[in-house]
This record gives structure tokens, C-alpha cells and sequence, in this order.
């Protein structure tokens, strides 16, 4: 099986459930982060054909930090 994740950075917590959910019926495996911090600690342990899918407004930054 594939190891990618999909990291899926959304502080909408039924949104991002509602994202996560329709990628793991298409197959892939998939983790959340609702904040900026939580999801710049997972980019620290990704994998280099792991994806990452943000919004850009988060509650402690800018989804654009993301790709700092």
C-alpha cells in the first residue's frame, strides 16, 4: 500500500472531517491539523510524497507560512 498522506489543514473541524472523509473513500490516507502549529509539526515527520491541502486563513497564521 501506498505510504503518501494527504495533510489536510483546515481549522474548520466539520469541513476538514467532510475533506478527510471523501479522500479516504477515493483510498487515501489522510491526517488533520486544525491550527498552523499542529500542522507544521506533522510537515516535520513528512514523508517527501506526502501532500499537504490548507486553507489559508487559519486561527494562528497564514496557510502560506506553510510553504516558508
Amino acid at each position: 500500500m501506498d505510504k503518501t498522506r494527504i495533510i489536510v489543514v483546515e481549522d474548520n473541524i466539520v469541513y476538514c472531517e467532510f475533506v478527510c472523509n471523501l479522500l479516504a473513500r477515493e483510498g487515501f490516507r489522510t491526517v488533520q491539523a486544525y491550527h498552523l502549529s499542529t500542522a507544521k509539526k506533522l510537515l516535520q515527520q513528512a514523508s517527501d510524497g506526502d501532500i499537504v491541502v490548507s486553507d489559508l486563513r487559519l486561527p494562528d497564521g497564514d496557510g502560506i507560512d506553510l510553504l516558508r
